[in-house]
């Protein structure tokens, strides 16, 4: 790692708020680990927490699998109000590619709506009015909820257990090798960055919320 001084790396921080550039550039140019960089962002919540603030809220912590959200529910949402693809991110704040893999694996459970969505798909892919027997279809789909939880919730919940297996194991005598084995998996230092890194921006999107109610 390329050692600069905490001025410097907030400098930087601040380039990648901006769009200067990325943490990809800046993983290269520090010769620093994705996880490392993750750390000393975060530690700006105590060495600059206005510049922390401005990360998180421009790139929020999200979970590599998005466990937040029904995608049947997703389907129907589309079909019905006849969304474009390029329009998912904004609507539903999931990449659309992410999108589009989790509507196939739907398939497994619930064929006749993958099916459907791919007849209209077609039509509406081609511009072409829907055939009466397709509209019908769609309307006697029934809405669901899209929004099942908050999307860390299922992570925090995942990291939580992954502490109290691990905490229960070293009650029992174990040592922390073997505690972590026990989980399932390495209970890394990372997984603990994750939980804290969760909580922190809950709280300071809790405090943005409620100083734009009061400048309200």
């Amino acid at each position: 790692m390329i050692e600069i001084s905490q001025k410097e790396f907030e400098a930087k921080v601040q380039d990648i708020i901006d769009g200067k550039t990325t943490r990809a550039n800046l993983i290269i140019e520090l010769k620093i680990d994705r996880v490392t960089l993750n750390t000393k962002i975060q530690e700006l919540a105590v060495y600059n927490p206005e510049l922390y603030r401005a990360f998180v809220i421009k790139f929020p912590y999200r979970p590599r699998e998005y466990t937040h959200i029904d995608y049947e529910a997703v389907i129907i949402d589309i079909l019905k109000n006849g969304y474009k693809r390029r329009d998912w991110d904004a609507i539903y704040d999931v990449d659309s590619r992410t999108i589009t893999r989790k509507i196939y694996e739907v398939e497994k459970t619930n064929p006749d709506l993958v099916t459907l969505y791919r007849e209209v798909s077609m039509y509406r892919k081609k511009q072409t009015a829907l055939p009466q027997y397709l509209i019908d279809r769609i309307e006697q789909l029934e809405s669901k909820e899209i929004f099942l939880c908050d999307i860390c919730d299922n992570k925090r919940a995942e990291l939580l257990e992954m502490e109290r297996k691990y905490t229960d194991a070293i009650l029992k005598g174990k040592g922390a090798a073997n505690a972590s084995r026990e989980v399932g998996k390495e209970r890394a230092s990372k997984s603990l960055d994750t939980l804290s890194r969760i909580d922190l921006e809950r709280k300071i999107r809790k405090r943005v919320e409620e100083d734009n109610k009061g400048e309200k």
